[in-house]
């Protein structure tokens, strides 16, 4: 039996991005657990109340730490506990330590320094940090981007160096991190899986409405929701869209400044920080996803969000990175439309509302099939479980 540590500074309790990220590895470590190949340990950093304590260490972030962290050098809060990891690999005898982002390569480099060799790192990619930095300190002050760029750029240097092995989400990311830092460690791509309790639905009742969801004070996600609000009077009189939904975490004040500059408040609708219950709800009433996301690095979970409800989805082609190996030209409630290109977005809607203005439980059952059929946790779960055990 493995001694594994498992390293993450997100908090896997959540539902956004970077949570969604740690179920492929916490699925695993599940099964392995069950199977007595692992014993294992976690470490957490979390900003919720501290109570349940599930992990073996959990850390919690504030703003002191962010702030503290950024002025050591570091990219992460997490950092600033390496000695205290180190103590615990050589108190728990850690033979495998699985850190889930790069922006933790002061951990991994004082791991190397103080045990060496003999203990195998194997280093997850959520992004490629540097590229991700750039789009999410876009519109800060120019001090604060240049020391949060340095750190980042040290610390995902370091995870690269120190690591035996490395995953990434899409092949994109691969490359561009191996040309950024001109290095490379045997490597794994491995997407993630948006777990969804399906549920038994005896109706359909849905509105014509667009839903566009994600983190809302992200830079990537900002621009998008802005995108569909400039447009959205094409979409109206156009298409007849009755209305959109813009819904996620903590929506920055551009979007509704944007919706109010158009007089379109009665129209566009922001759910901010949704439950996982109420976001459930808003998916399954609408009758189609899109996407206009152009920029940041990783891998998307708004195509995965979206077809897991049952939703036909209208993507942009970055917003299907790392999805390259389907052939979406088999699908029709799948349309990928260019970059920026509002008239090919809206042709791209209009062709996926003909199949499915009257959409039925016929189509959301299909739909969800297609969810089932290819992504597979079971596929995902043996990826993974091949790394650490091999």
């Amino acid at each position: 039996m493995k001694k594994v540590l498992y390293i993450s500074s997100s908090d896997p309790d959540l539902n956004n991005g970077g949570s969604i990220g740690t179920k492929k590895f916490l699925e695993t470590f599940k099964k392995l657990e069950i199977e007595k190949k692992i014993q294992l340990f976690t470490i957490v950093s979390k900003n919720t109340t501290l109570s349940e304590k599930k992990y073996n260490l959990e850390i919690g972030r504030n703003k002191f730490k962010a702030l503290l962290s950024r002025v050591l050098g570091y990219s992460d809060q997490l950092e600033l506990y390496k000695k205290d990891i180190v103590n615990l690999i050589k108190t728990e005898e850690i033979e495998i330590v699985i850190i889930q982002s790069s922006r933790l390569g002061n951990i991994s480099e004082e791991i190397r320094k103080k045990i060496g060799k003999k203990i195998q790192i194997i280093q997850n990619f959520d992004n490629f940090e540097y590229e991700f930095s750039k789009m999410y300190t876009k519109n800060m002050n120019k001090l604060i981007k240049i020391i949060e760029l340095k750190n980042i750029t040290n610390s995902e240097r370091k995870s690269l160096e120190n690591s035996d092995k490395t995953i990434f989400l899409t092949k994109k990311d691969f490359e561009s991190t191996k040309d950024f830092y001109n290095l490379e460690k045997p490597n794994a791509i491995i997407p993630i899986f948006y777990e969804n309790n399906f549920k038994n639905i005896a109706e359909i009742k849905k509105k014509k409405s667009i839903i566009f969801t994600g983190t809302l004070d992200m830079e990537a996600n900002i621009e998008a929701a802005l995108f569909l609000i400039e447009n959205y009077e094409t979409l109206k009189n156009d298409i007849g869209i009755s209305e959109i939904v813009i819904a996620g975490r903590n929506p920055n004040a551009r979007i509704y400044e944007a919706i109010k500059l158009k007089s379109a408040e009665d129209f566009i609708k922001v759910y901010s920080n949704p439950t996982h219950e109420e976001m459930s709800n808003l998916l399954l009433k609408s009758t189609l996803y899109v996407s206009p996301v152009f920029i940041g690095s990783g891998m998307k979970t708004k195509f995965l969000e979206a077809i897991s409800f049952g939703l036909p989805i209208i993507a942009s082609d970055h917003t299907m990175i790392g999805y390259d190996w389907i052939n979406f030209n088999n699908y029709n409630f799948i349309e990928i439309f260019s970059d920026y290109s509002k008239e090919d977005m809206v042709e791209k809607i209009k062709l996926v509302l003909k199949e499915y203005e009257n959409y039925s439980l016929g189509d959301f059952n299909k739909i969800q099939e297609f969810y089932k059929i290819n992504f597979s946790k079971e596929k995902i779960i043996k990826q993974v479980e091949d790394i650490i055990l091999s």
